[in-house]
């Protein structure tokens, strides 16, 4: 018997279908919907996207450092700086007609601690001690609270009564340096 050494139809057939098969496939891959080469087009899109955004974001940078750092004010914001101005002013005269000079342009912190020194000023003229203040009760002096050890009317106010005339009890305060019975 004679022995073939060559391919058979069916294998040429069998091998050009597999390779055609192969071909498509590359194909899909390479130019396909979710192909590589879309896939490249769309990632070089994101990247114009980002550099045009970047370039905006810088010009926004470069607008503030030239504005010296004051910021880029747009239409949106103007208005809330406005009623931000006119907080500002109605604070500042309220704290300056309670007797502490305040300005507009005062920073927060500054205004905030002119708020503090109002209750000094409403109480620099005042001279109690806590002896003329009653037990129990308190009272600013020159902006410090003051809490009175005072038991009765005057300093020296004697706790307790002294029997007087048919059982009678009379209480006893002094008055100054002297001692009354009442």
């Amino acid at each position: 018997m004679k022995k073939n050494e060559g391919i058979t139809m069916i294998t040429l057939v069998v091998t050009v279908i597999v390779l055609i098969i192969l071909a498509g496939v590359s194909l899909n891959t390479t130019i396909g919907e979710n192909g590589i080469i879309s896939q490249a087009q769309k990632a070089r899109e994101n990247i114009e996207l980002a550099r045009v955004e970047e370039e905006k974001q810088l010009n926004s940078l470069y607008e503030e450092l030239e504005n010296n750092g004051q910021g880029i004010v747009d239409d949106s914001n103007i208005d809330a700086i406005e009623k931000l101005k006119q907080f500002k002013q109605v604070i500042a005269t309220a704290i300056t007609n309670e007797g502490v000079a305040t300005a507009q342009t005062d920073t927060a912190e500054t205004m905030a601690n002119h708020i503090g020194k109002i209750l000094k000023e409403r109480t620099k003229d005042a001279t109690a001690t806590t002896n003329d203040i009653l037990v129990g009760k308190t009272a600013w002096v020159n902006g410090n609270k003051l809490t009175g050890v005072n038991k009765g009317y005057e300093v020296g106010y004697e706790e307790g009564y002294q029997a007087g005339q048919a059982g009678a009890s009379k209480e006893i305060i002094y008055l100054g340096a002297k001692k009354v019975m009442i």
